[in-house]
C-alpha cells in the first residue's frame, strides 16, 4: 500500500475540519471547493467502509483482522489522487465482540466527526449505524455444517475430468506470482463436486463477500415471489407509492422487467473513483438505501438506455419486501424468513447471510456472504432451469422428487439479453441481473488466443474485486471463484487483473469430450 507521511495527512485532515467548522480555509475557486468537499466525503466514506467491512470479515466471515487489515482495508477505491488505502492506514479501528460493535475513525479526528460505526446482530450479519437507526428483529442463524477439514466429499473419479490437468488449473489460478488474491475455488461437474481449493486463512466453511452477485440472487427471489403470486409479473409497474403520488410521474410506469435490466432510466453514478458518487453515499452514508435510489428522478424514458446501476437492486429489494412484508422495520423478519424458506432452505444452503440496510431492506446490490460450496450450489440451481434435485456432497438429505423453485421459464427469461431502441447502447452482455456474455473487464486481453475456447452458452453472475459464478450448460459445468483482485484490463497491469476467461478455458480444457 502506498504510504503517505504524516504531516501530509495531518494537514489535509486539518484543512478539512477547518473547512468544515467554520471555512477557516477560503476554496478561492470551483475546483478547490470541489476538492475540499471530495476530501470530506473521503473522510467519512473510508470510516464507513472500514467499519462495515471490519465488522462483517471477522464476526460473519470468522476471519482474522489482520487478513482483513491486509485485505479489504488495503484495496484501493481511488479519490481524488489519495487512495482509501491511503486514508486507512492512518485509522483507528476498534472491534468490540461482546457488543457486536465495530468502530473506525481518523487518527487525527479528536472530535469524532469522521467516525463510523458498524453493529452485528445475529442472522443479519453487520449493518452501518445511520439513520434511521431503527430496532431489527434478530433471527435465528444457520449452522455452518461443513467441516473445513474433509476432503472426502471430493469426487475425484468421475471419468468425464481429467484431474491433472484441472490441478493445473487451479494452481496457475491461486499463482503466488500474481496479485490476483484468489481466496477460494469450487468446480461442479454435473451436480458433483470435482474440485475445490483455497488460499491461507480459508477453508470450505468461509463466508465470502459475493458483492454484486448479490444481484443475481436478488433475481432468484423475486423468481420465487411470482412463482408463489406475491408479484403479479415482470411487468408489473407502479411499484412504489411515492412514483405514483403526483399525476405525470414517469417513475411511476417503471416496470420491474426494466429494474431487473437496468433500463429503468433513473439518474445513478455508479462511480467508485468519485466520492460523491450514488453508489458510495448509497452503501456508506445512507441507512435506507432502496428509498435513496427510488427517490432519483429520470435521466432517460424508461426502457430506452441499459445502464449498471446499483440502486436498482436495492429498489427491487425494497419492493419485494413492501409486498411480502409491509413497511415496518420489524417486518424485516419475514422478508429473511421468505429467502430462507424458499431459496436457502430447499437448496441446503446454511452459510448465506443475507445483511440488511438500517432500514430493514435487504441490500440486494451487495451484500450477501456464503462459502464458495454454496455460492456453487446457487449456479447450479440455474443449470438446472430452476429445478433442485440436490447434490450428494453437501450432507443434506435429497428431496424425494425434483422441486421446482424458480418458475418455469424463468431461466430463458434472466438469461435473455437486454435491448434497448438506442443502437450505440451495448446491453446484450445483460439479461435480468445476470450477465449472458462474459464481462467485458474479465477477458483475456487477447480474447482471440484463448484456446480451447469457452462456449458460448455460458452465463454469469459477477461481482466487484472478482466475485463470479459460471454456467457452462454443455459442459456441464459450474464454477464459483472468491477472491478480492483488482478491476480488469485497462485499469491495471493485465498481469494482475482476474483473467476469468483464460481460467474458464483452463476449466474446459479439464473436461473430456
Amino acid at each position: 500500500m502506498k504510504q503517505i507521511s504524516v504531516s501530509k495527512c495531518s494537514s489535509v485532515l486539518l484543512v478539512a475540519i477547518g473547512v468544515t467548522v467554520g471555512g477557516v480555509v477560503e476554496a478561492r475557486d470551483l475546483a478547490g471547493a470541489q476538492r475540499i468537499s471530495g476530501l470530506l466525503g473521503a473522510l467519512s466514506s473510508a470510516s464507513a467502509y472500514a467499519a462495515k467491512h471490519l465488522c462483517s470479515s471477522v464476526l460473519v466471515s470468522g476471519r482474522r483482522r489482520q487478513s482483513v487489515e491486509d485485505g479489504e482495508l488495503s484495496i484501493s477505491l481511488g479519490v481524488l489522487g489519495i487512495t482509501l488505502g491511503d486514508l486507512l492506514a492512518w485509522y483507528d479501528t476498534e472491534i468490540d465482540r461482546a457488543a457486536g460493535r465495530v468502530s473506525a475513525w481518523p487518527k487525527l479526528d479528536p472530535f469524532g466527526w469522521f467516525a463510523a460505526r458498524a453493529t452485528y446482530r445475529t442472522g443479519l450479519g453487520c449493518t452501518l449505524d445511520l439513520p434511521p437507526d431503527l430496532p431489527l428483529v434478530p433471527v435465528a442463524e444457520p449452522e455452518i455444517t461443513l467441516d473445513p477439514h474433509e476432503d472426502t466429499a471430493i469426487d475425484r473419479t468421475v471419468a468425464a475430468i481429467d484431474y491433472q490437468k484441472l490441478d493445473q488449473a487451479f494452481a496457475w489460478a491461486f499463482d503466488p506470482g500474481r496479485d490476483w488474491r484468489t481466496r477460494g475455488m469450487v468446480v461442479l461437474y454435473d451436480g458433483r463436486l470435482v474440485g475445490e481449493h483455497y488460499a491461507e486463512g480459508f477453508s470450505a466453511a468461509t463466508p465470502q463477500l459475493g458483492w454484486s452477485m448479490a444481484k443475481s440472487l436478488t433475481n432468484s427471489l423475486i423468481g420465487i415471489a411470482i412463482r408463489d403470486g406475491v408479484i403479479a409479473g415482470v411487468d408489473t409497474d407502479r411499484l412504489l407509492p411515492d412514483w405514483c403520488s403526483q399525476a405525470g410521474d414517469r417513475r411511476c410506469s417503471i416496470t420491474l422487467d426494466q429494474l431487473l435490466r437496468m433500463t429503468s432510466g433513473l439518474a445513478f453514478n455508479e462511480d467508485y473513483g468519485d466520492p460523491s458518487a450514488d453508489l458510495l453515499i448509497m452503501l456508506l452514508k445512507r441507512g435506507d438505501m432502496g428509498a435513496y435510489a427510488a427517490d432519483h428522478g429520470l435521466e432517460t424514458p424508461p426502457g430506452t438506455r441499459h445502464v449498471y446501476a446499483s440502486g436498482t437492486s436495492n429498489i427491487i429489494t425494497l419492493v419485494l419486501k413492501n409486498r411480502i412484508a409491509g413497511t415496518r422495520p420489524t417486518d424485516l423478519a419475514v422478508a429473511l424468513a421468505f429467502a430462507q424458506d424458499r431459496l436457502f432452505g430447499p437448496l441446503g444452503i446454511g452459510s448465506a447471510v443475507f445483511e440488511p440496510d438500517a432500514a430493514g431492506t435487504l441490500v440486494g446490490s451487495s451484500y450477501v456472504y456464503a462459502t464458495p460450496r454454496d455460492w456453487a450450489k446457487f449456479g447450479l440451481l440455474y443449470a438446472r432451469d430452476g429445478v433442485w434435485a440436490g447434490v450428494p456432497w453437501d450432507g443434506v438429505a435429497d428431496p424425494a422428487t425434483p422441486v421446482r423453485l424458480l418458475p418455469e421459464g424463468w431461466v430463458a427469461y434472466s438469461l435473455t439479453p437486454t435491448t434497448t431502441p438506442d443502437p450505440d447502447d451495448r446491453s446484450e452482455e445483460y439479461g435480468a441481473h445476470i450477465y449472458v456474455e462474459m464481462y467485458q473487464g474479465l477477458l483475456d486481453p487477447d480474447p482471440g488466443s484463448v484456446t480451447p475456447p469457452v462456449p458460448d452458452d455460458d452465463f454469469h453472475f459477477f461481482g466487484h474485486h472478482g466475485q463470479v459464478v459460471s454456467v457452462i450448460p454443455s459442459k456441464k459445468l459450474v464454477v464459483a471463484r472468491l477472491g478480492l483482485t483488482a478491476p480488469g484490463p485497462g485499469e491495471n497491469d493485465p498481469k494482475d487483473t482476474w483473467n476469468h476467461q483464460r481460467f474458464l478455458s483452463n476449466i474446459v480444457a479439464a473436461v473430456r469430450d
